[in-house]
């Protein structure tokens, strides 16, 4: 059996850094898996399932050319252009229809996945301090004020940009530790995901100042 002398540095540094980004979305999971207890959250929940159900190839592309719940009233006051989030409540709809278990267990998933890529962007930005990126990202996993995000379907549109922001962030800061090839992949890649940010929630518009 290959013991622990043999491996190389560099396969245990990266050991350490799973075993880090696993601890920090266990413990998303664990501040918030009361939630899967919930019935449906939020004001604007309903609507925004209602709208956003695909069930044709017209649907999904109508998700794409339409405001935020388009056919409800709410179009008359304001109107915004979601489509990433709205995708988001079409596919559970599609695989939960209107059980309230399969939205909360997305938007666990969703917050668990954000603070797993928190701790990733802050070891690339910080190149490699772990301890530092680590409780960083257990204090974005256990943030009080997220208490008015997660448990809320109708708000997963934060959680949604803020993924896709993170993974820009990271492909952007990633990019000059790789040649010029594969640091051209990552800024189209980085570009990608700033225009999914952007159709999740327009506050990532915000994202040019944070880069």
């Amino acid at each position: 059996m290959q013991n622990t002398r043999s491996l190389r540095p560099s396969t245990i540094r990266a050991g350490v850094l799973v075993v880090l980004g696993a601890s920090v979305g266990i413990v998303a999971y664990l501040n918030y898996r009361d939630i899967l207890t919930y019935g449906f959250t939020a004001t604007d929940t309903l609507t925004l399932i209602a709208t956003s159900r695909i069930n044709t190839i017209q649907d999904a592309l109508g998700l794409l050319t339409k405001p935020l719940m388009a056919g409800s009233g709410f179009v008359e006051f304001a109107q915004f252009y979601r489509p990433v989030a709205s995708f988001s409540y079409g596919l559970d709809y599609s695989r939960w229809g209107l059980n309230p278990l399969g939205y909360h267990l997305t938007d666990l998933a969703l917050h668990a996945t954000a603070s797993v890529l928190v701790f990733a962007t802050m070891i690339v930005i910080t190149r490699g301090r772990r301890v530092a990126s680590w409780l960083g990202a257990l204090s974005f996993a256990s943030h009080p004020i997220l208490a008015e995000t997660v448990p809320a379907i109708a708000r997963r549109h934060d959680t949604i940009a803020l993924i896709f922001m993170l993974v820009c962030l990271c492909l952007f800061a990633m990019r000059y530790w790789t040649g010029t090839k594969r640091g051209y992949v990552m800024l189209c890649a980085s570009i990608v995901s700033y225009v999914c940010a952007l159709g999740a929630k327009e506050t990532a518009i915000l994202m040019p100042i944070m880069v």
